[in-house]
Order: C-alpha cells, then sequence, then structure tokens
C-alpha cells in the first residue's frame, strides 16, 4: 500500500499485489482515483538490481489508460519510489511519483 501523484491527480492511495518470477514482476493494482473513485489495472515489468521498469495498464471501465514508469525498491526489499507518466481518459499524466510501502 502506498501514494502516488501526477501532474493532474493530487496525491492518492495505491495498493499493488505484486508477484516476481525470475527477473520478472507482475500483478494487479488499485487506486483511490479514477472513473467513481477506483482505479484498477495489471502491472508488469522486469527486475534488474534493485530498480523495476514497469508498465501499467489501467483497465478501469471507460477510463483504460498506460503508464510507463521505473521504480527504486529499498535494501530491505519492502518499499520503493517511483516515477512515470501515462495517460488515460484524464488526459496525459506527467510526473509522476510513487511511494509503496509492503504492508
Amino acid at each position: 500500500m502506498g501514494t502516488y501523484s501526477t501532474s493532474i491527480i493530487p496525491l492518492a492511495q495505491i495498493i499493488f499485489d505484486i508477484e516476481q518470477t525470475g527477473t520478472n514482476v507482475t500483478g494487479t493494482y488499485s487506486t483511490s482515483t479514477g472513473v467513481h473513485g477506483i482505479g484498477d489495472g495489471t502491472f508488469s515489468g522486469t527486475v534488474s538490481g534493485n530498480t523495476i521498469t514497469y508498465t501499467l495498464h489501467q483497465t478501469t471501465p471507460n477510463c483504460t489508460g498506460t503508464f510507463n514508469g521505473s521504480a527504486n525498491v529499498n535494501e530491505d526489499g519492502n518499499a520503493m519510489t517511483s516515477t512515470f507518466t501515462g495517460f488515460d481518459c484524464a488526459g496525459t499524466h506527467n510526473n509522476g511519483r510513487g511511494n509503496i510501502t509492503q504492508q
């Protein structure tokens, strides 16, 4: 669970369910924003060292989108900070930032 923001979304909550197999990561996410207050989607990426390069596909009905970014995982592996850009029904999201902590 953590928070994120973009150039057009103020600080909001996000929840990830991520699984790693080798250098690949996949999973799902949900947010407290989006159409009717909810945004959902899938997550996939590649791990190299402590960095995950990823793509999010927002699957929220009537508000699909795609986001690309990278996240740095802390030494303990229980938190990461992320930067991303992308688009959905709200427009283009620039300067996206996120902080996620394992619960």
